[in-house]
Formats: structure tokens, sequence, C-alpha cells
């Protein structure tokens, strides 16, 4: 292939180069994969113990029947941890795939541009509005849901290469719909393997799931819009 020209795409080819691109650059990317998995399941399991704890605190002889107040104490408390971890892994969640669109145009990854090379507002805005339509599609038996977190999947994607949130979710789903089969494929691919091999080790092997997904779905966006892609 000349330099500079675009990838020839398959599913396996993405996953295979997030792979090989993962091992070049593993420590920035095992310190996000564990950042993932801290922000996705350690806060939130930090506020469900505290939350708990309260619950038994107010009646320790009986913690099965917790007073009314100590159970909307503790309520309130898991709640704010679902909003704190959903927050950041968001967060986590778009400056990892900033690191991942920096690997397959440049080969490397900085720590601090994947925080800083973000348009957090537009992100925000974008996070929102998708948000908004997965929710609208679960009245539609949660098929719905699925299809719409599908097609706007690379919604993010379009975001941090500077579009600005309505029109990147109208670039996802035109790029999505163009690409259907291969996207569907990915998909498939990455979610089987990705519950897989997080059940078989009890979520620990996330700090590896997260980041070659990242890469592969950076590596998809690239190659199927015909653009190069570092080797």
């Amino acid at each position: 292939m000349p330099p500079g020209m675009p990838a020839p795409y398959s599913p396996i080819d993405a996953i295979s180069y997030a792979l090989r691109k993962f091992g070049e650059n593993v420590g920035i990317f095992l310190l996000m994969g564990v950042l993932t998995l801290v922000a996705g399941g350690g806060v939130q399991f930090i506020f469900n113990l505290a939350g708990g704890g309260l619950e038994v605190y107010s009646n320790p002889i009986n913690p099965d029947n917790p007073s009314s107040e100590a159970s909307l104490a503790s309520s309130m408390i898991q709640l704010t941890g679902l909003v704190l971890s959903s927050l950041l892994s968001w967060i986590v969640g778009l400056a990892l795939l900033r690191g991942a669109l920096d690997v397959v145009d440049t080969g490397r990854a900085d720590l601090g541009q994947m925080f800083s090379r973000v348009p957090w507002g537009q992100g925000l805005l974008a996070g929102l509005l998708v948000g908004i339509a997965v929710f609208l599609g679960l009245f539609a038996l949660c098929v719905g849901a699925i299809v719409v977190a599908f097609f706007l999947y690379y919604t993010n994607a379009a975001v941090l290469d500077g579009t600005s949130a309505v029109d990147a979710i109208k670039a996802s789903f035109t790029f999505v719909k163009e690409n259907l089969v291969d996207n569907l494929l990915l998909c498939l691919i990455l979610g089987v393997g990705g519950v897989v091999l997080s059940f078989c080790t009890c979520g620990i092997a996330g700090v590896v799931v997260a980041p070659v997904t990242s890469l592969a779905i950076a590596y998809t966006w690239r190659v199927l819009q015909s653009r190069p892609v570092v080797a």
C-alpha cells in the first residue's frame, strides 16, 4: 500500500491494529483503562458501600429494617454515586477516544493532550442529546434504544474532529448507515468479546478492553472515510 493511502478495511484488521497500537502505547492506555474501571465501577462501589453502611448504622440490631430517614439518605448517596460515576466515565471515555484518534493519526498519544484537546462543551451537548435519544428509544421495547445507540456511536469521534454536536450526530448516523455491515460486525465482535473477557476476569479485563475498543473505533472511523492511518 503506498504511503499516505487509506488502508483496506475489515473488522478483524481493525481489532488487530488496535491490539498492536495498544502494545506500542501500553503504559498510557493501561493507565486510561484503570481510570475507566475506577470511574465506572470503583466510584459507584464506594458510594453504594457508604449508603449500605448508613442503613446498618441506623439500626445495627436489625440492619434489614433501617429507619426511613436512613433509607432515604442511603438512596440519595447511591444516586449521587451513580451520577458522579457516569460523569467520570464520560470524561475518561472521551479523553480515551481522543488518545486513540491521536495514535491512529500520529502513532502516539499524550496524557495531557488527551484531556486538553477535547471540545468539552460540544462533547457535553452531544452526550446529552444522544442520551435523550437513547432514552426515548426505550419506549420502543428497548430495541429502539439499542438501534439509536448503534447509529450514534461515532458522535464523539465526530465531535473530536471539530464538528458541532448536532452535526456530529448527523455524521455518525450517516457513517454507520453507509458502512452498516462493517460496523455491525465490529460491534458484534467487540461486544461479545468484551463481555466474555470481562465476565471471565470479573471485570478486570476492562483495563484492556476499553482502550482496544477505542482504538478499533478510531481506526474504523478513519479508514472507512478513506483517511490515512499510521501503520
